[in-house]
Parts: C-alpha cells; structure tokens; sequence
C-alpha cells in the first residue's frame, strides 16, 4: 500500500466522522468524487485493510497472588501514669518502661523494641485548675519468634497495656515468594494477550511486547486484634491474653505490558 494511498484513507476516515456527527453530513458514500478515489474493492474493504492488526496497540494488565502465612507480629503496649507530681510521673513510667523492655528480652531475645517518647498532658478540674499530670509512653515490639509470642504478651501485660497486636508478612519471606509471583503474573498476562490475538484472529506469536511495568504491591495485612485498652495501674483486673491468631497475607503482583501485533 503506497503513502499517498494510506493518507488518503486516513481523510476518509476523517471525513466520514465529521459526518456521523453532523446534523447535516457533509459527505455521502454515493459522492461520483469519493467513488473515483476508492478502489474497485470499495470503501468498506479500503478501511478494513488500513487498519490491519499491525496498526494496533494495546494496553495489557494482569496478575497474580499468593496466600502466605504471617511470621512477624507488631504488638504494642503502652505506659501509663498519672500523679499530682509531673516529674514524679515521669520518673515512674521510665522506671516502669525499662523493666517492662528488660522482661520482654528476658522471654525474647530476638524482639526488636524501640519505646517512644514519653508525652505529659495537665489534667484539669471543672474549674480548670491543674491537679494532676498524665504521662504516657507507647512500647512497641516486633518480633518474628511467633512460638513465645504468648509468654511474650503475658510477661507485657503484668507492667503495661496491651493496645494491639498485628500479624503481618516478613520482608524476608515475601522475597521468598517474589519469583514464583512474577512467573504467575506472567503466565495471566501472557494468557490475557493470547485471548485477544485469538478474539483478532491474529497467531500469538505475532505479538510483540514493547514495554513491561510491575506494580508495586498493594496487599493487604491482616486485621488488627482489637484489645479493650487497659487496666494496668487503674486498680481495675488486667484483661486475658488475646487468642493469637497469625493468619494469612495474600501477596498480590500487578503487571502490566504494552503490546503490538507484528508482521
């Protein structure tokens, strides 16, 4: 097909738009002018051949997930005291904090706590007067050593309050999965583009892959455990310890490739 003849399609195509939309077209198929231009094939035929599958290029995305179960626990406790004295309180919740973190080593080495700061806040009567002082500190641990994770809990609980415990998916083993993630991410998409070479009648192996992103991994975590926030140094029962469930995390890899038919 030469130049001159492709760009003259190309205005047909145009032309015909311009007078689908029109109230009024501009140009019928019947015009003695546009028959001289076409070929004896027609106009439909001349259409058809210029947009031949080579033309066309098209945005593919597919995926793959794997459910992997959790090895790594976030849990959170919390420090707090309360006292006429805002130094004294302070003092006591670094006391308490320091023992507590010593404890949780002493039942899992392999834990990783890193106690924030302390935060002081007034308490106020009605007529607004301070008379005493709220301090509290949050100690979180991480740990993937999941078989002490209830002795670990336990031995939080008789100095601290157990805010939250969150089951989660370790880096280490979510690079376990990462190959055999891709593969799969690669066969959907691969399948995807075969359905559409076949929905064309074009074969597969005409397909050529011009460009090839992987997204980044959105998968979820596993819910929160919700705890009732505490009553450690409020007189009142410390709760139980939580029923620790690890669960699962589905680890999802999107992909996504530009694709062409070629010759």
């Amino acid at each position: 097909m030469s130049p001159l003849y492709e760009k003259l399609c190309a205005l047909l195509c145009l032309t015909l738009s311009i007078a689908s939309v029109s109230a009024k077209p501009a140009l019928k198929l019947d015009n003695p002018l546009l028959q001289q231009a076409l070929p004896s094939e027609g106009w439909s035929a001349a259409l058809m051949r210029f947009f031949r599958p080579e033309n066309l290029a098209m945005q593919v995305a597919g995926g793959a997930e794997i459910e992997v179960p959790n090895d790594e626990a976030w849990v959170t406790f919390v420090v707090e005291v309360q006292d006429a004295d805002a130094r004294r309180a302070q003092t006591q919740v670094a006391q308490r904090s320091s023992a507590s973190v010593a404890a949780l080593k002493g039942v899992d080495p392999t834990a990783q706590i890193e106690p924030t700061r302390p935060v002081t806040d007034p308490i106020f009567d009605a007529s607004g007067r301070v008379i005493a002082w709220r301090v509290r500190q949050t100690v979180p641990l991480r740990t993937t050593n999941l078989d002490a994770l209830p002795r670990t809990v336990a031995q939080g609980q008789e100095t601290m309050t157990l805010s939250a415990v969150d089951f989660r998916l370790s880096q280490k083993s979510r690079q376990a999965v990462q190959p055999e993630l891709i593969q799969r991410a690669m066969d959907d998409l691969y399948g995807r583009a075969a359905t559409i070479a076949q929905a064309f009648k074009i074969a597969p192996d005409r397909l050529r892959l011009e460009d090839l992103s992987f997204g980044s991994d959105p998968s979820g975590r596993s819910s929160p455990i919700a705890l009732r926030r505490g009553a450690v140094g409020t007189g009142e029962v410390a709760p139980p310890p939580p029923t620790l469930d690890p669960g699962t995390t589905v680890v999802y890899q999107p992909v996504t490739a530009r694709l062409k038919f070629g010759p």
